[in-house]
């Protein structure tokens, strides 16, 4: 959003979101590299934890 502001960031922001979408790739291949190699990396289920229904009561309120 700062990008916008100025036509140079305008021009800027399709590149600077491609490059985050790359690095969010790449890194979501090595979590699953890693955890194909050691299933107790792995993250619990978000139900799993214990402010999981007062999360969802916030999401609600904001939504």
């Amino acid at each position: 959003m700062l990008n916008s502001k100025s036509l140079f960031g305008c021009i800027r922001m399709p590149f600077t979101i491609w490059r985050i979408a790359r690095k969010h790739q790449k890194e979501l291949k090595a979590y699953q590299k890693e955890t194909s190699k050691d299933i107790f990396l792995k993250l619990p289920p978000l139900e799993s934890y214990p402010d999981y229904k007062e999360a969802l009561k916030e999401k609600e309120c904001l939504a």
